[in-house]
């Protein structure tokens, strides 16, 4: 680890950035799923919520852990591709029917990512 040069430093850091959107990512979609249970309580609707607290939990832990690296417009910028995450798993997990203006504005948003972080290399 003491002779890792920069980039790959940032690199592994980019990790902690990643798992904090996907664990949010994970979090919504299981509150998505339990959702239609909850007036009856039922254990499956109890355990998915239980699940999605530990995945915002871990969520919490590993965006310290970001932002101990990385200034927080930067870590934050990254957290806007939780918008093309949530896109793709209400189309492929949820079966819900999109607009082409919402597939629009996700590429705006993760070009928007892509420029911003352009910006600082």
């Amino acid at each position: 680890m003491k002779y890792m040069n920069k980039k790959m430093f940032v690199n592994l850091n980019l990790i902690y950035v990643l798992l904090a959107v996907i664990f949010q990512a994970f979090a919504v979609i299981l509150v998505k799923k339990a959702s239609p249970q909850i007036q009856s309580l039922d254990v499956l609707s109890i355990f998915l919520f239980a699940i999605a607290l530990l995945c915002l939990f871990c969520q919490a832990i590993v965006w310290q852990q970001a932002l101990k690296h990385f200034d927080l417009y930067w870590a934050y910028l990254w957290m806007s591709l939780l918008y093309p995450l949530l896109l793709l798993s209400s189309v492929f997990i949820f079966q819900e029917e999109i607009k082409y203006t919402t597939i629009i504005g996700a590429f705006i948003i993760v070009g928007g990512v892509i420029i911003m972080h352009s910006e600082d290399e």
